[in-house]
């Protein structure tokens, strides 16, 4: 299934219309991802920062640069 999927896109006989969905379903999908990492990015200058303490007392607890 998935050769065929392959083989027609790579045909030249490729269906334009559907071409042209692909390359919109694309671009859909680029600005899906530039939302969500900006998104991201508000978050988390949004947020109050985290008391040091607590910070302090996590990489104790975990270690997380000793193996």
């Amino acid at each position: 299934m998935k050769h065929l999927i392959i083989k027609s896109l790579l045909s030249k006989k490729f269906n334009p219309a559907a071409k042209q969905l692909l390359v919109a379903n694309g671009f859909v999908l680029l600005m899906v991802i530039n939302a969500a990492t900006q998104d991201c990015i508000a978050g988390t200058y949004a947020a109050p920062p985290t008391n040091i303490e607590i910070l302090k007392k996590f990489y104790i607890t975990v270690r997380p640069w000793v193996s």
